[in-house]
């Protein structure tokens, strides 16, 4: 039997960074850590899916812009579009997750399959990182009979993409449901 196939778009932030003493860098080639890494790191994802990956752009957070979410949001569309695509999986950093999860809701409400956007509060790595247990449930999410639409995986929750607002900067439980 044929493994359901996720597309995964990456588009930086902490899931996908690598701990400097100034801070959260995104770390794609100059820190070395590579999204490629980030599935190896967590073999029940390969196991349970076929996963695809794409990285519409690479900006971390605070310089993401509504240019950057169009060309997310193509990006979603045009997988979804694709009849051997079960589900899209984004990674993204926490400061605008609630922000590009409305945007998405907005121009895609109408999607009969999920798409789910999660994060990390700590990278991959560090002690204490939330970067593969967000990851392993925004796919276990992603292929769930019936999800569909835009929802925020983070912490053990599921959030619907309009609902979403960040409560914290740190804390690993960040993200709750307005209304």
């Amino acid at each position: 039997m044929d493994k359901p196939k996720i597309v995964m778009l990456t588009t930086g932030g902490t899931i996908v960074s690598s701990g400097t003493n100034a801070g959260q860098m995104t770390g794609y080639t100059f820190l070395g850590i590579q999204v490629s890494d980030l599935l190896e790191s967590i073999p029940p994802l390969a196991d349970v899916a076929e996963i695809e990956l794409e990285e519409p752009y690479r900006l971390p957070s605070s310089c993401v812009n509504m240019e950057a979410w169009l060309k997310l949001a193509q990006a979603v569309e045009k997988a979804c579009d694709r009849e051997d695509v079960n589900g899209v999986v984004i990674t993204h950093g926490t400061d605008t997750l609630a922000y590009a999860a409305a945007t998405l809701s907005c121009l895609l409400q109408h999607s009969e399959k999920p798409i789910v956007l999660t994060g990390a509060q700590l990278p991959m790595g560090v002690p204490g990182s939330d970067a593969a247990e967000n990851l392993k449930d925004a796919f276990a999410w992603a292929l769930s009979e019936g999800a569909r639409g835009v929802r925020i995986v983070f912490a053990g929750r599921v959030i619907r993409g309009l609902r979403a607002r960040k409560r914290h900067t740190t804390d690993p439980d960040a993200f709750e449901s307005v209304g």
